[in-house]
């Protein structure tokens, strides 16, 4: 990697670091306050994170910001807006995994959101479905061994149960 790239990417993750912050904020204000400006605001800090990060060759943080932007824009297509302890608890481990890639410049696995929210270990792959979802649209963000989609009801939908499938790789 030339010395650019690498000084770019330095100053990208410092900046990218605060702008996290602030979406952690706007996370813990929407359960306090469901305000569409916060989902927005949330949705602005991923979406400048993973375009930035796809321009510096930080691929594996710019999948993964993709993929916790588009949960944050089904959030915001909820009628009538709707944010659970659930959705906030989902973001809150996106956060953790953004960070953590951040600080380790994209370059560990991102980590295993189910293990997170339940505790488990060691998993080769997980997979969170969302059967809200048409049967052709791919949802899924891989990093070598895992793959996540968002689950319907984590979306804020009411009348379903996680369901969160172990599949193995």
């Amino acid at each position: 990697m030339d010395d650019f790239i690498r000084e770019l990417q330095d100053e990208f993750i410092d900046e990218a670091i605060d702008l996290l912050n602030k979406f952690q904020e706007c996370a813990m204000n929407m359960l306090e306050e469901q305000n569409i400006n916060y989902l927005n605001e949330m949705f602005r800090i991923l979406h400048n994170i993973k375009g930035t990060s796809q321009s510096i060759e930080l691929q594996s943080i710019s999948t993964l910001a993709h993929q916790i932007e588009d949960y944050v824009d089904d959030l915001r297509k909820n009628e009538p807006l709707s944010f659970t302890q659930e959705n906030l608890e989902f973001l809150l481990q996106g956060y953790d995994s953004l960070l953590s890639s951040l600080q380790n410049r994209g370059e560990t696995q991102v980590d295993n959101l189910e293990n997170k929210m339940r505790g488990q270990q060691d998993h080769e792959s997980i997979e969170l479905k969302d059967q809200s979802l048409n049967e052709n649209e791919d949802r899924s963000l891989s990093n070598d061994n895992m793959t996540f989609q968002i689950p319907e009801d984590l979306l804020g939908k009411e009348g379903n149960e996680n369901s969160l499938n172990k599949v193995e790789a």
